[in-house]
């Protein structure tokens, strides 16, 4: 299929009357430049970035990546900031006259000169000769305070320097909560980074898997397949752990019960934890709390919300983080994303008997101050 007829395709979709932010779709850069995929997500995200860029939405995604960066964006105005793709120095190699820096945030304020260097290799190429430190000496002789080095890293990849490395995955957890749900565009291109290393993950765990004999692979499937009722099991020793915590849950059935009431989820696997009577009269009414049980390794806390419940939060440093299954999810907000998967939730080692016990005083004090409960 060429561009042409995947243009009049378009052309005869239907696309709700939108504003002009709303229409800008940064897969159509794919079309035009598919054989460069690095080259084009660098010009997508420096877009992103720029404040006056296609997308018509401000700082929302510099602010946002800044904040997730550590650096403070309200020192400085958005006059101030310049988005610069391929942005060209000086090399000081003697076997190289000039280099380029894939995206680069430029802040000049008051006489002094900022600078964030954003270097992309999502495609997963390797580190050329001193790059990171290449670019950081020149912008220096320009006069630039560098503040970080920043990688945009595919799935395999490799330590090149950089202060702080990204994947697609956590630009995606940056971004996607703050996108308007209209801007289907950009939230197309978000999921694609979110799921930019399914293919190659899946291709490395195979490969591991055929390594195996037939013995480990037996006793893969033996775990494998008692995941659930193990997750059942220790979802089982929490609710009776927060019972001895003057926390007197009862097992739901057919949702008629009133007090505090729990579910275990088998498919996800998860465990809910909520007040019924809360629901009807609480200042959270409309909440609940989630354990989730991840890969035998950790639990991670959220709160949940139905997406189309109007209720506020009333609860000190959670914001609304992602939606998925019909449900709005809200995170820990004092939580570092960098040193926690690019979360902003509250997550526990599992087996680890001491996070285990401080998991649950974290669940018993949180469900307390959730529904204003009172107790030991």
């Amino acid at each position: 299929m060429d561009t042409k007829e995947i243009t009049d395709i378009l052309n005869k979709i239907s696309i709700e009357d939108v504003t002009g932010s709303l229409e800008y779709n940064p897969l159509e850069i794919f079309v035009n430049r598919v054989r460069e995929k690095e080259i084009c997500h660098t010009a997508i995200i420096a877009d992103l970035l720029n404040p006056y860029g296609k997308h018509q939405l401000g700082t929302l995604f510099v602010y946002s990546f800044l904040n997730f960066l550590n650096v403070a964006s309200d020192d400085f105005s958005v006059n101030e900031l310049e988005i610069k793709k391929e942005r060209k120095v000086k090399s000081s190699l003697t076997n190289m006259d000039e280099r380029s820096i894939d995206i680069c945030l430029q802040i000049e304020k008051d006489g002094g000169k900022c600078a964030i260097i954003i270097e992309n290799k999502m495609n997963n190429a390797g580190e050329q000769t001193e790059q990171l430190s290449d670019y950081k000496r020149a912008l220096e002789e320009e006069g630039y305070n560098v503040m970080k080095t920043v990688c945009l890293q595919g799935s395999y990849y490799k330590y090149i320097g950089a202060d702080i490395d990204i994947t697609p995955k956590e630009l995606f957890s940056i971004w996607e909560p703050l996108v308007p749900d209209s801007a289907f565009g950009i939230k197309a291109y978000l999921t694609l980074l979110e799921n930019m290393d399914k293919k190659t993950d899946l291709l490395k765990n195979a490969n591991e898997f055929l390594r195996l004999d037939d013995n480990e692979i037996k006793k893969i499937r033996t775990i494998a397949l008692s995941f659930n009722e193990i997750a059942n099991s220790v979802f089982t020793e929490i609710i009776n752990k927060l019972k001895e915590k003057k926390l007197d849950f009862k097992l739901e059935k057919n949702g008629l019960n009133t007090g505090n009431i729990y579910k275990i989820i088998d498919v996800d696997p998860c465990l809910q934890l909520w007040n019924q009577e809360a629901y009807n009269k609480g200042p959270n009414k409309g909440f609940w709390m989630e354990i989730w049980f991840y890969d035998f390794n950790r639990f991670e806390i959220w709160i949940a919300q139905y997406e189309n419940s109007n209720d506020n939060l009333d609860l000190e440093n959670y914001t609304k983080r992602l939606k998925e299954r019909g449900k709005w999810y809200y995170g820990d907000a004092s939580i570092d994303p960098i040193l926690n998967n690019g979360k902003k939730t509250k997550k526990f080692d599992f087996p680890n008997k001491n996070d285990f016990k401080e998991m649950i005083n974290y669940v018993s004090g949180l469900y307390r101050t959730l529904y204003r409960l009172y107790g030991d």
